[in-house]
């Protein structure tokens, strides 16, 4: 059956119902920052969503389904934000600093949610840990795509890796035959465990400051991921040691001309 036309009642209708999920899925993420996910019971979310329990079952079949809804929804926005700055053009280390900024300045700003993201998922069990084993692999590719890609956006997804490719991927890099043989020798396995040791090293130091009630300090490790990062991504992209070639991380090099000008 075809649907019917939409009317200004259809179309406010809608909207109600996208305010009321949306009011749901906030009140969820309040409960539990406040009480813990197995704590809050369906009548407290819709009480601090001020709607019913009916209501509630309008928009989600259980209290799991709600939590996966939320969980997915904050991860794409996270997602979407650290992949608009890392779409912008520059060297691939400024690109790098810049995504882990967005990625910290964005748990920073959003603590109600942390605890969802990161801990309280871990309560569904297998859909908990398949719902988090998403968004660990979309920021795993996220992280391949750099250790591909050259100074104008990340590499094609679904690319042939570092083996092979078009040679002007490594224009701001060492051009080190040893180094890029070395890259192109390893198999597509291994430098997919070694992007996910990545993100899931950021993330458990996220959840060390969640643990250490430091939320509003998550920016400050910008700079220490970075270059943790960096150091990986340059063998990743057989780069070597390009620091030693005049390759800085982000922050490198000011200092030392401000100090050659303070002599």
């Amino acid at each position: 059956m075809a649907n019917g036309p939409v009317t200004d009642a259809t179309a406010a209708g809608g909207l109600r119902q996208d305010a009321f999920r949306s009011r749901l899925l906030h009140a969820l993420a309040e409960c539990v920052a406040a009480r813990g996910y197995s704590e809050s019971t369906i009548a407290d979310i819709a009480a601090r969503a001020h709607t019913s329990k009916r209501t509630f079952y309008e928009h989600f079949r259980s209290k799991s389904h709600c939590l996966l809804t939320l969980h997915s929804a904050a991860s794409a926005r996270v997602l979407e934000t650290v992949r608009d700055r890392l779409a912008i053009d520059g060297p691939w280390q400024q690109r790098v600093e810049r995504g882990l900024r967005a990625y910290f300045e964005a748990l920073a700003r959003g603590p109600v949610l942390l605890r969802t993201l990161f801990i309280e998922i871990g309560a569904l069990g297998v859909e908990g840990m398949a719902a988090r084993r998403q968004v660990t692999d979309s920021f795993v590719a996220l992280v391949a795509g750099l250790a591909d890609a050259g100074d104008s956006g990340l590499a094609e997804e679904g690319g042939s890796g570092l083996a092979g490719g078009d040679d002007s991927r490594w224009a701001d890099g060492v051009d080190s035959g040893s180094g890029r043989r070395a890259a192109a020798a390893r198999s597509a396995s291994e430098r997919e465990a070694i992007c996910t040791a990545l993100v899931g090293g950021i993330a458990e130091l996220v959840v060390q400051a969640i643990e250490r009630d430091l939320i509003d300090e998550l920016p400050a490790l910008t700079e220490p991921a970075t270059r943790m990062v960096c150091a990986v991504l340059r063998d990743l992209r057989g780069e070597g040691d390009a620091a030693s070639a005049g390759h800085h991380l982000p922050g490198q090099g000011e200092s030392a001309s401000s100090d050659q000008q303070a002599g």
